[in-house]
């Protein structure tokens, strides 16, 4: 019979090396657009370049524009570097 001591130490051992290999826990953000400006504060070049910087994947760019919707774009957005979902 093993000493329990040994079957302490296994279980121990065992433990660290399953949360060495799991896979790390990472939350999404979720960003909002307030504004139908071209630039500036919560628009949407403004999102889409927190999610190229700061996103870590699977981030979420909210449309909350009051009053018309529509974005008069004066250049091309930035493209979106990092997996985000849409949401109007």
């Amino acid at each position: 019979m093993r000493a329990p001591w040994l079957r302490i130490g296994l279980a121990f051992i065992v433990a660290l090396l399953l949360l060495s290999v799991s896979p790390h826990i990472v939350r999404a953000t979720a960003y909002v657009v307030t504004t139908n400006a071209d630039s500036g504060l919560n628009s949407l070049r403004d999102a889409i370049t927190q999610v190229n910087t700061l996103g870590t994947g699977g981030d979420t760019i909210t449309f909350n524009i009051v009053g018309t919707p529509t974005i008069t774009l004066l250049s091309p957005l930035p493209p979106i570097q990092k997996g985000v979902c849409t949401h109007q």
